[in-house]
């Protein structure tokens, strides 16, 4: 696996992890979980010999700054 897809798939799961936290709060920051949703459909159907693709590095960019309201 590439280094630097490793890095988002980390990212990926650290965010997954704030999401299911509590109990509810997935419906609660819907937006939230659909951004993350779409950037694990990018990374599952990435290519990881390579690096991450503009799309999916967007992706992660954005499901971050969507949970920042999270915490």
């Amino acid at each position: 696996m590439n280094e630097d897809f490793g890095e988002m798939k980390a990212r990926l799961r650290r965010m997954e992890a704030l999401l299911t936290a509590e109990a509810g709060r997935i419906l609660a920051n819907l937006e939230f979980a659909r951004a993350l949703s779409q950037a694990q459909r990018l990374a599952r159907d990435g290519d990881r010999t390579r690096g991450p693709s503009p799309a999916l590095r967007a992706a992660v960019e954005r499901a971050e700054a969507l949970g920042q309201g999270v915490r």
